[in-house]
């Protein structure tokens, strides 16, 4: 059974062309490049969507993220209030 890591992160910046996220991880503060979504994963793709060149707002949003057997994906977008 493979390992699942849960893991939280500050959005540092948006590859919309490579559809990559670089978050900074909250507990080890090593920047890392987290896939995109999954493609059904519509509220999270609209959330990055309306972060894509705000980056006040970008600095401001934290990122759920799981690494599973060495692969990292955004799980979930959390917009600042």
């Amino acid at each position: 059974m493979p390992e699942i890591e849960k893991r939280a992160g500050q959005l540092v910046d948006i590859d919309e062309h490579d559809r990559i996220v670089h978050v900074m991880d909250l507990e080890t503060y090593e920047t890392l490049e987290i896939m995109y979504p999954f493609e059904d994963d519509e509220l999270n793709l609209n959330k990055l969507k309306e972060l894509i060149g705000d980056h006040d707002l970008q600095g401001e949003s934290t990122i759920e993220f799981w690494t599973v057997m060495g692969r990292s994906f955004v799980t979930r977008v959390i917009l600042p209030k």
